[in-house]
């Protein structure tokens, strides 16, 4: 239904959110997976590589995680102004711009904590700067 009508403000609002959410379930999926290779015996806790799964896999579980929630906001709020102010045009270029440029403000502080991530020593410090 929202592939259909995708130009429409709410069913692309809808249609992105549905991406969004989509994308948080693949990641626990992912997450499933890192739980399992951080088990006592499995061998992958102590690489490199393994932090360097942990940081792209905080990366990408942050972003999508803050995008769908700013998503959902600004659907709050177009639903809102189209109850109280039915011939209000919402302009679809600001709206969409502000996605975007919610993700240039997401990525850079995700990014930081990422390095932090790849720089640590050992997983208790992964641990503290994930908390």
């Amino acid at each position: 239904f929202y592939w259909a009508k995708k130009t429409d403000l709410v069913p692309a609002l809808y249609l992105s959110l549905a991406g969004t959410d989509f994308i948080v379930s693949f990641t626990a999926i992912l997450h499933f997976v890192a739980m399992l290779l951080l088990l006592p015996g499995a061998g992958g806790s102590e690489s490199r590589g393994m932090l360097g799964f942990l940081a792209f896999l905080y990366c990408l579980t942050t972003v999508i995680i803050r995008m769908a929630a700013f998503v959902n906001v600004v659907l709050i709020v177009v639903r809102t102004i189209n109850i109280t102010q039915p011939f209000y045009r919402v302009r679809k270029r600001a709206l969409f711009s502000s996605l975007v440029v919610m993700v240039l403000i997401i990525l850079p502080l995700t990014l930081y904590d990422a390095v932090a991530i790849w720089s640590a020593e050992d997983f208790l410090e992964v641990l503290s700067v994930m908390a």
